[in-house]
């Protein structure tokens, strides 16, 4: 019994000193450690962080891949800053959900770095004036590999300082998705003479006066952007374009399943003519209450199909050439769109050569339906149109140079005052297969090469 009764004592005391020792040892990591809850393994994996930053209260902390504590402190911007130029030419910087105030501007100087936030509460919140854009790259050397994703970005400041949230310029190979932003003073994401990048999954809600949530820039037509997907964006309330197509002639750029709500101008738009717009793609967007719904000036060669346009102040889709002989849009299609209660033209193509608009459906356009204004060498087929009864459904015209060699093929115009109407001193056009029906007026010609066959002139059938 005595032998039973010392080892019950023995391990007793043994069990006591274990527990001081494990509550002394907690004792001394908590006191120079943060309270995190989370745990980083000693060892890197494949695809570890480099580096692990987290909010507790107002201070900050970034650790390393190994788990070991690096930076702290109560500056953010400092913290995140250490650690991008701690990782050099690679690596992954991971933010942790919770609200980061940024003083001074992000920037990722080097080459394959990801910038990658836990979700949308993830939050960068600029509180300070800087004079800078709140995520920036090196605008003087052609990085590449950046990628940024899963963010919050806040602009709360109200004053004129025109930065964007997002600027990148000289770059190849990026990624920017699954950002959530809100109030940029400019824009909310800008690409500048970036070459092979893809944006998607945005939200931009509100940006500057004047200045489109996402824009697409170039500074010169060797250092213009291309090859670029932007796709699955949000633009609400922006206060210039939704996507703008700015400075120079971009190629090869694909805009698809975006939804511009309510922008102060137009919902997509190009304004250059220094440059030639060559292989654009603006598809499967829906755009509301813009100004115009797509204006593009100079385009080259492109497609606009499968959009959904609805309630603009003037037109819905618009192409312009800079001028009818040396210099018009050409080679592009306008295909399959949907376009509704436009306070104006609802497809206005002006000094452009071989085009195809086809099956389109326009509908309450308080201008033409369609309006080709000095162009030649078109194939307008298969779109229905109805039209307001003071309204006329497909007008040839010129502007300063003859409408001619425009085929109107299988079009079904309703309601019009004028179903189809060539005016002014418009030729060589021909009308087959069109149905003017309900129109007051059917089908009106000028030229005195112009044919019109198979078709029905209002009430009439003209074989």
């Amino acid at each position: 019994m005595k032998v039973e009764k010392q080892f019950k004592r023995t391990v007793k005391a043994g069990l006591i000193l274990f527990a001081a020792g494990l509550l002394l040892g907690a004792v001394i990591v908590y006191a120079v450690t943060p309270s995190s809850t989370f745990y980083i393994g000693n060892g890197i994996y494949p695809g570890a962080p480099s580096f692990t930053i987290w909010t507790e209260d107002s201070n900050y902390f970034a650790k390393d891949a190994n788990g070991e504590l690096k930076y702290s402190g109560t500056n953010a911007s400092l913290i995140i800053q250490n650690a991008l130029d701690a990782m050099g030419q690679h690596g992954i910087l991971f933010l942790r959900d919770g609200v980061y105030l940024i003083t001074s501007r992000i920037y990722m100087s080097g080459n394959n770095i990801w910038l990658r936030g836990e979700s949308w509460k993830t939050i960068l919140r600029r509180e300070t004036e800087f004079g800078n854009h709140l995520i920036t790259t090196d605008l003087t050397d052609w990085q590449h590999d950046i990628h940024i994703s899963d963010l919050t970005i806040e602009d709360i400041l109200t004053n004129s300082e025109l930065v964007s949230s997002v600027y990148m310029e000289k770059l190849q190979n990026v990624i920017v998705e699954r950002l959530n932003i809100t109030n940029p003073r400019c824009h909310g994401i800008e690409l500048n003479d970036v070459k092979n990048a893809r944006v998607s999954d945005c939200i931009v809600t509100g940006s500057g006066a004047n200045y489109a949530s996402y824009q697409i820039d170039g500074t010169n037509d060797d250092d213009r952007s291309e090859h670029q997907v932007w796709e699955r964006l949000v633009s609400v309330n922006s206060g210039g374009s939704g996507i703008d197509f700015h400075n120079y002639g971009h190629h090869d750029i694909v805009a698809r399943d975006c939804v511009i709500i309510s922008p102060s101008a137009e919902g997509f738009r190009s304004q250059s003519t220094i440059g030639e717009y060559t292989d654009i793609s603006i598809i499967d967007n829906w755009i509301y209450n813009a100004s115009k719904g797509i204006s593009l000036k100079d385009l080259k060669s492109g497609k606009i199909n499968g959009n959904h346009i609805f309630n603009t102040s003037s037109i819905g889709i618009e192409v312009l050439g800079v001028n009818y002989d040396t210099d018009p849009a050409k080679d592009f299609t306008i295909i399959a769109n949907d376009i509704r209660d436009c306070a104006g033209t609802g497809i206005a193509i002006t000094y452009s050569k071989n085009f195809r608009v086809a099956e389109n459906h326009v509908e309450n356009c308080s201008g033409k339906q369609i309006g080709i204004l000095g162009c030649y060498n078109g194939t307008v087929s298969e779109n229905i149109l109805i039209t307001p009864a003071t309204q006329i459904g497909i007008r040839l015209y010129e502007g300063t140079d003859q409408c001619k060699g425009i085929i109107l093929l299988g079009n079904i115009i309703r309601g019009a005052s004028i179903g189809i109407q060539e005016s002014h001193t418009s030729d060589y056009n021909v009308i087959v297969s069109c149905d003017t029906r309900t129109c007051t007026t059917g089908i009106t010609t000028v030229g005195a090469n112009t044919k019109v066959n198979l078709s029905w002139n209002a009430s009439s059938w003209i074989s």
